[in-house]
């Protein structure tokens, strides 16, 4: 259906005496408020999708002669035909019909005028629902996320164009990052702190694996493939001088706590160690700690903040820490201790005790006072 201007701006008052309607409807029958709010929201959204198309017919049929240029200055031709293209919006979807331009080899689309005019993304998404589902899904799993938007928005989306969506917004981060100007020197703190972890990831197996059926392992082979992730990042904080006495405070979330210092312009980086296309194996450890050293050199330079690296006790990170920040103070993560003490502790008293509590203070008090040797 062709958009004309006149024809949606009808239709978006057409939906706006109907949202009245609903309003004084809603009052004659005594609804709760939450009825209303649910009566009303559907309409909103279609009132919103009219007046994106609205939007869109103001801007005409991308038609400006029988030529035009390409971003590259080459001359293109209008083809006869209109082309359309989906568009879907948080509103809902619709369809834009306009003129195109091609190149003389093969009548190629080399230039879309009125795409260019309204900054279409590439993509069939706007780029407001691509953030939105961006937001929900690195909160959710991608099937709840589709729930998520069907609940709320009641747009259809699968776990593919999901999951497509990801992967294509994903291959900007990377150029985004490098943009980023180091913080302003007068929000920083006096420590400079470089941290990282892995941590395995399982991975999904390809539909014909998981319908294969049971078979037996063999040697060395594991129930469940994984990936390493490493994540990293680079801060700077206050000094906060505390007694050992103070650290456990801290620890059993207690007093202390709420005293501590809170790191400053904290950027976090996630590296995968993977197969690419090539069969080479991406290092995600060696590349996240390239990336982190070259987080802690722009914002240190010009400066002279002591270094720290806190690591837990992963022998591979300390040989990078070695590599990477060799004169950095190691700093080994106590919570991590923490975990081994405790297996320790339930080893020999019940879970939940307090000889458990007691065994595990005992020991912490000893190991602030700890130096790694070696």
């Amino acid at each position: 259906m062709i958009l004309t201007q006149e024809r949606e701006f009808l239709k978006a008052q057409k939906c706006f005496a109907g949202l009245i309607a609903t309003v004084q409807k809603a009052f004659e029958d005594g609804q709760r408020i939450d009825e209303l709010e649910r009566s009303v929201f559907p309409e909103l959204l279609h009132l919103g999708l009219t007046l994106v198309a609205t939007f869109v017919a103001k801007h005409g049929d991308g038609n400006v002669g029988a030529t035009t240029t390409d971003q590259d200055g080459n001359t293109c031709k209008r083809l006869p035909e209109k082309h359309t293209r989906p568009y879907k919006s948080v509103f809902g979807a619709l369809t834009i019909e306009r003129y195109v331009y091609g190149s003389r080899e093969g009548q190629k689309i080399a230039a879309v005028p009125l795409d260019q005019r309204l900054g279409l993304p590439a993509s069939d998404f706007s780029y407001l629902l691509e953030d939105w589902c961006q937001r929900l899904c690195i909160k959710e799993a991608f099937g709840e996320t589709k729930q998520s938007l069907q609940a709320l928005l009641g747009l259809p989306m699968s776990v593919r164009t999901l999951e497509a969506m990801n992967q294509r917004v994903a291959e900007f981060s990377d150029g985004f990052r490098d943009q980023q100007a180091p913080p302003p020197a007068e929000e920083e703190a006096a420590i400079l702190v470089v941290t990282a972890d892995g941590k395995g990831v399982p991975m999904r197996r390809p539909l014909e694996e998981r319908v294969r059926g049971h078979h037996r392992r063999t040697k060395g082979e594991k129930a469940n493939k994984k990936q390493m992730s490493y994540v990293g990042a680079v801060y700077t904080i206050a000094p906060f001088k505390r007694t050992t006495k103070d650290v456990l405070d801290e620890v059993f979330r207690r007093e202390k706590a709420k005293d501590r210092p809170r790191p400053q312009h904290k950027r976090v980086r996630v590296e995968m160690t993977q197969l690419l296309e090539n069969e080479q194996v991406q290092n995600g450890k060696e590349t996240l700690f390239a990336l982190l050293s070259d987080d802690v050199v722009r914002r240190n330079r010009g400066h002279d903040r002591p270094l720290v690296c806190l690591l837990d006790g992963e022998r591979a990170l300390w040989e990078k820490r070695q590599e990477y920040f060799p004169h950095a103070i190691g700093v080994l993560d106590l919570y991590h201790v923490m975990e081994k003490l405790w297996l320790a502790a339930h080893a020999w008293h019940g879970e939940g005790s307090d000889a458990a509590e007691t065994f595990v203070t005992a020991r912490l008090q000893v190991v602030p006072q700890t130096r790694r040797t070696g």
